[in-house]
């Protein structure tokens, strides 16, 4: 199942409640506690200006 997270341009206000990765030359800014038991697949789908930021293998539980 893939989650379209709320996705904003920029870092958050308070960056000590987010982890920081690097992917594909995008900056991604993930919540701690974000639970991935067999890990995260972030991803951008779509064509042209119609791409969206899709990520698999977050838990909420």
């Amino acid at each position: 199942m893939s989650i379209r997270p709320a996705v904003y341009a920029g870092a958050p206000a308070d960056l000590k409640n987010f982890l920081t990765e690097q992917w594909n030359g995008l900056k991604v800014y993930l919540q701690k506690g974000i639970k991935a038991s067999r890990g995260l697949d972030i991803d951008l789908v779509g064509f042209g200006p119609f791409k969206q930021l899709v990520v698999d293998g977050v838990q909420n539980y």
